[in-house]
């Protein structure tokens, strides 16, 4: 089942999806441990954006990725094995079922039930 449902507010349109994935989906990129105390909302802070970082050096070595045709990209945190005080977060690229490749991580998105979220804006300029 698909439901679909939009909603709109001040410019901004966000739509929610509700999808069933019936297999996995392997991922192959680059993982960085992020501490959780430097992640503020924009313009609160100043500092590294390590997430930013983790995609830049993706993107530097993707061409390096048995990436299947059209892939997806995906970025996810999570806590995984990272310290205390840090989450995990992943870069990568959509990949064959099983593929490995020492230079580089897998990260699979398991089969069930999402809700997934987008969004349209025709400006994302601020009114000051």
């Amino acid at each position: 089942m698909n439901l679909r449902v939009p909603l709109i507010s001040d410019g901004l349109v966000l739509e929610m999806n509700r999808r069933i994935l019936n297999e996995p989906i392997d991922f192959m990129g680059i993982i960085g441990h992020v501490p959780i105390a430097g992640q503020l909302p924009v313009g609160e802070s100043t500092g590294v954006d390590v997430p930013g970082e983790i995609w830049r050096r993706f993107h530097k070595e993707k061409d390096r990725i048995a990436r299947i045709p059209n892939g997806r990209e995906v970025g996810v945190a999570y806590m995984g094995d990272a310290p205390e005080g840090y989450f995990t977060y992943f870069a990568g690229a959509e990949v064959e079922s099983g593929m490995t490749d020492e230079n580089f991580q897998i990260w699979q998105l398991p089969a069930r039930e999402y809700i997934i979220c987008g969004f349209e804006a025709n400006d994302f300029s601020e009114d000051g």
